[in-house]
């Protein structure tokens, strides 16, 4: 059976200073499964939106979160109901995700990444999933492309690529669109982004090897989905 493995760059918790509270709770609608759900953090609305919208009979097998120093290691003091105490970013995440994944525990793995040793951060992170991988016939990749800290969305695609080249193929792209409050946000699905990096790279492709597999990989997965 397909495994389903998912990405993401943990982003800050965000506290009220005074209050304890939570920032932002945005009411996120998880798309084709028709659920509305409030999120406290980030990237849960992404992660809410895979779990929720998988294949009957699938599930969310693994989970990669990369973490920086100070999501894992800053300590914030929550006062929310039910949830009061103090936790760092990555503790009030796993409180959160726990909500709807009982299993959290087993899938669960958090990677260190240090944004002044990017390249091998990369390759550390690329190197891990692979490692998953290498044991199941079939691996389909989910990745969160909200938040984390400033370049986060190019060391992801950077570790995309990595597992493409390993034969991991990319399911989905995903990005958390939160709108105003009373406005309910929602999660896009950017694979289209995906498939035009795949594109560009094809020519380059061509130009410097006079290959065109990629660009016609390109317009024939176009044509699938628009038949």
């Amino acid at each position: 059976m397909k495994k389903n493995v998912m990405l993401l760059f943990l982003s800050m918790l965000s506290v009220d200073r005074d209050s304890g509270l939570i920032r932002n709770k945005p009411m996120y609608n998880l798309g084709k499964c028709g659920a509305v759900v409030e999120t406290h953090m980030t990237n849960e609305s992404a992660v809410r939106y895979v779990a929720a919208n998988l294949p009957e009979g699938q599930k969310l097998d693994k989970l990669y979160v990369f973490t920086s120093k100070d999501a894992s290691g800053k300590v914030f003091a929550v006062k929310e109901p039910g949830a009061e105490g103090e936790y760092t970013s990555t503790e009030y995440f796993k409180l959160r995700l726990r909500q709807f994944l009982p299993n959290l525990d087993e899938i669960y793995e958090e990677i260190a990444y240090k944004e002044d040793d990017a390249l091998k951060s990369i390759a550390k992170s690329a190197r891990a999933v692979h490692a998953y991988a290498a044991g199941y016939e079939e691996v389909g990749l989910s990745v969160d492309l909200t938040g984390g800290f400033r370049n986060a969305n190019m060391a992801m695609l950077n570790i995309v690529k990595l597992l493409q080249y390993g034969g991991i193929s990319v399911d989905n792209l995903l990005y958390s669109h939160m709108r105003q409050k009373g406005q309910e946000s929602y999660v896009e699905e950017a694979n289209e982004i995906y498939r035009l990096l795949n594109l560009i790279s094809g020519a380059e492709e061509f130009v410097r090897f006079g290959s065109v597999e990629s660009v016609l990989a390109y317009y024939r997965e176009k044509q699938d989905l628009s038949a």
